[in-house]
């Protein structure tokens, strides 16, 4: 890992699966920088077993094992290998024992980058250390110039951590030659989430599988507290990329600790459902459906509004402070910003999400586009 967040810690917590929650929560009191020059400058405290930048963990040699099952999927195919994100070296070590013709090697911190620029000195194969963040190194290197590619740094912002390597796909894909591979380190405990997922695809990923490794990280640290973690195996597969996109999303939303006096307010529930479908680029059909739920225990409110992507509804229990919405649409849409705007609307204290992809041989069997009326019409074609 390289590189250190540069944010400040959300209000609340991020919609991430529950196995997250604790070690999200240790990297919040740990805190954040707010200038990425301050983490590329920074010194590195360094033992043969720790790397940490300013007391944030970067890496620990309990992920030896962990790095050389990345490394070795990353250079399974031979040829020029990129790495971003150097850290201990575990993963640099591992790729050098291959058949590779280049190694390819992005660094943020300085200090840590002396370092791969030693171990660039002396490895057997050719590599080559380049300093920087990837945002800014990655886009001067050329379409389809690696056959593997092993990512691994340290999350820039709060809302990055557990999805730090979300926003490297597209660029993974970009760099990838056909049937090149691509892996890394995975925050994920026994499998893919939804939204994981869907981020690949979005890529243009197709070909997407994984194992499990067994590791055994110590009781204080402070970024993973599992038995396992998985290990993307990730292919640029050409026959992949003629595969049809899913139906829609659907995003399940619950929010904790919501004010009574809000969550039985006919009103306020009205006034959201006619306003929220615009917010989130939907348009609104007809007018919303608000249910007084009088019964105990489950005193509240239900909701319901028609949209032309598909539908929005809400259920309120206002005892509990809960409320549980989902929105379903045949087009793609900002999950994120959507859980933003209904954790500031219900003023909740915490929010789980979740985010299912829907219909996903829907164009297999119906590939007629539908008629264009000017705008993002549903289905997606």
């Amino acid at each position: 890992m390289d590189e250190k967040n540069a944010g400040k810690a959300p209000p609340s917590l991020p919609s991430l699966p529950d196995e997250h929650e604790e070690t999200y929560e240790s990297r919040v009191r740990i805190g954040f920088v707010t200038d990425r020059q301050e983490w590329a400058t920074a010194l590195a405290q360094k033992s043969p077993s720790t790397l940490s930048i300013e007391s944030h963990p970067v890496m620990e040699d309990w992920e030896t094992g962990y790095m050389e099952m990345l490394a070795a999927f990353a250079a399974s195919k031979g040829g020029r290998i990129l790495e971003v994100g150097f850290g201990l070296g575990l993963s640099a070590r591992a790729i050098q024992k291959y058949p590779i013709e280049e190694h390819v090697i992005i660094e943020a911190n300085a200090d840590v980058y002396k370092d791969a620029c030693i171990f660039a000195a002396q490895a057997p194969q050719r590599t080559i250390a380049l300093l920087g963040f990837w945002q800014d190194v990655t886009p001067t290197l050329p379409d389809g110039s690696f056959d593997g590619i092993l990512f691994d740094t340290y999350p820039l912002s709060a809302e990055e951590v557990h999805r730090n390597h979300f926003p490297f796909f597209p660029e993974a894909f970009r760099l990838l030659k056909e049937g090149g591979v691509f892996t890394y380190y995975s925050d994920e405990v026994s499998g893919f989430s939804a939204e994981h997922r869907l981020f690949l695809e979005r890529a243009g990923f197709r070909a997407i599988d994984s194992v499990l490794c067994p590791v055994e990280p110590g009781e204080n640290c402070l970024y993973w507290k599992h038995k396992t973690i998985l290990v993307p195996r990730i292919r640029k597969d050409v026959r992949g990329e003629t595969e049809t996109p899913p139906y829609g999303l659907q995003l399940l939303f619950d929010g904790y600790g919501a004010p009574r006096t809000l969550l039985e307010d006919v009103g306020f529930l009205y006034d959201t459902l006619m306003r929220l479908p615009e917010e989130i680029g939907m348009r609104r059909l007809g007018y919303p459906q608000i249910i007084q739920i009088p019964e105990t225990p489950i005193v509240g409110l239900s909701g319901f509004v028609f949209i032309i992507e598909s539908h929005i509804s809400v259920h309120t229990y206002s005892e509990r402070g809960f409320v549980t919405l989902d929105i379903y649409s045949c087009k793609e849409f900002d999950t994120e910003k959507a859980k933003v705007l209904l954790e500031s609307l219900f003023k909740v204290r915490r929010s789980e999400t979740q985010v299912i992809v829907r219909g996903t041989k829907f164009h297999a069997d119906f590939p007629v586009p539908p008629v264009s009326t000017g705008e993002n019409t549903c289905p997606p074609s």
